[in-house]
């Protein structure tokens, strides 16, 4: 009991000298960065299946983009979160923390499952697989994202702060229809709400 209580202020003191809070997942618990989360895109009046990874490009099949399930019933795959600053030994996700977003399961290729931003300025822009686990820095910042407080849930931004000095786009994430898939990409309009429900 008392190590529990002390893990608990620690979370608590650690979050007011962050000026953070802790994102919760859809039972109202810390997300932790040892557990596996479903993250469930909220679209009132449209599809409500969770992000999967796939490929939409038939020609090139580990070309796995970020994609939504279109069916409720439809399970998705568990994604884990690792934190930029791995100074900290707390087991929690600060919301408005750089992040890599990852499954961690077999995808039966040998490209990395770590979510990264794909596309030319200028042009849409999608999320997929193929980017780099940890290393922020310049050559990383496609790779990052942030959970950032939205409405009564959260979105996912791209806007990282592991360059400061690379002049990166900060741009909210979409659902957006491309190639006969509901595919998560950046966009200057609205964002898409998510929730993360922990995976048992």
């Amino acid at each position: 009991m008392k190590t529990l209580l002390l893990l608990f202020s620690l979370l608590v003191l650690a979050s007011y000298s962050h000026g953070l809070d802790i994102v919760l997942d859809s039972d109202g618990l810390w997300v932790e960065r040892t557990s596996r989360y479903y993250i469930w895109p909220i679209l009132p009046g449209g599809p409500s299946g969770p992000l999967t990874l796939k490929a939409t490009n038939h020609t090139h099949q580990c070309l796995f983009n970020v994609v939504q399930e279109g069916n409720k019933d439809d399970v998705g795959l568990p994604f884990g979160f690792i934190m930029a600053n791995r100074r900290t030994a707390l087991p929690v996700i600060f919301e408005e923390e750089d992040v890599n977003i990852m499954y961690t399961g077999n995808t039966f290729c040998n490209e990395s499952a770590v979510w990264k931003v794909e596309g030319k300025y200028g042009e849409e822009r999608f999320v997929k697989s193929g980017g780099v686990e940890g290393n922020p820095g310049p050559e990383t910042v496609r790779n990052w994202f942030k959970i950032v407080r939205y409405m009564d849930a959260y979105k996912l931004v791209h806007c990282p702060s592991v360059c400061l000095k690379c002049g990166s786009i900060c741009r909210d994430l979409a659902i957006v229809y491309e190639d006969n898939a509901l595919r998560l990409g950046l966009t200057t309009g609205m964002p898409v709400q998510v929730v993360f429900k922990l995976a048992t």
